[in-house]
């Protein structure tokens, strides 16, 4: 079948669906949350409440599929989820390989992303060199811009924006007009990697770093600078993970 991937469903522990994001916003009146690379639904299912929508992005049809049982199975209805792959240009037509591990760790084959090879921790800018194209399971998706995806939801802001999207984040984000993002949480990978260290510049520039895990992969959680003296609301998070029906396979 065209978007049937084999994986290894013991990879990873379907309690870890929720995710680790904390969650802070300067408005609680109908916020609305942009999640580029939504997976099977970590984001939505722990804080779907907070927000009045949620437009969620994956480049895997897999993780599209599992993410609407999710939602579907929790009735969570103000959640909205969309086939792309986030990157620096619209319309190109790219190539998701099955990375074998889980429905949620895939490969895009985008030139100029950063994609981890073995034994190499930093990261190389071209997936040609490689051997992921010896993997014969992958579909195809459509690649779509920041600029885009705002305009793709009628948005001229944002309250959230997440973006976990295995490496790609230096394509979409690098050029992006982030001042109109109010909070953004970030998985940023391979750190040490002269890409990373520069959109990192660019984010802090911008944005105050207000937690951070580190590791080869950061995650952040940065605030806009321009709200420096508005109330910031540290929101609580609802939902039991016991209460979920989760479907991760």
């Amino acid at each position: 079948m065209l978007f049937d991937f084999n994986f290894n469903f013991n990879s990873k522990p379907p309690k870890h669906i929720l995710g680790e994001y904390g969650l802070v916003l300067y408005n609680k009146k109908n916020p609305i949350a942009l999640d580029i690379g939504s997976s099977i639904g970590a984001f939505p299912l722990k804080w779907y409440s907070a927000f009045d929508k949620i437009y969620c992005i994956d480049a895997c049809f897999k993780n599209l599929e599992l993410l609407r049982d999710n939602l579907r199975n929790n009735q969570i209805t103000n959640c909205y989820s969309f086939h792309f792959a986030a990157s620096n240009n619209t319309g190109k037509l790219c190539k998701i390989y099955n990375a074998k591990s889980a429905p949620y760790n895939n490969v895009i084959d985008d030139k100029n992303m950063i994609y981890k090879e073995p034994g190499n921790a930093q990261g190389i800018s071209d997936i040609k060199k490689t051997n992921i194209r010896d993997n014969k399971q992958f579909h195809h998706v459509f690649s779509i811009s920041f600029d885009d995806v705002m305009s793709f939801f009628n948005l001229d802001r944002v309250d959230f924006l997440k973006v976990d999207i295995e490496s790609s984040e230096y394509n979409f984000l690098i050029d992006a007009d982030l001042s109109i993002v109010d909070v953004l949480a970030l998985e940023l990978h391979f750190l040490e990697n002269e890409q990373s260290k520069k959109l990192f510049q660019k984010i802090s520039q911008n944005f105050d770093m207000r937690t951070s895990k580190e590791g080869i992969h950061g995650e952040y959680l940065f605030t806009n600078k321009t709200n420096k003296n508005k109330t910031l609301y540290e929101m609580k998070c609802n939902t039991r993970y016991e209460d979920m029906k989760i479907s991760w396979h």
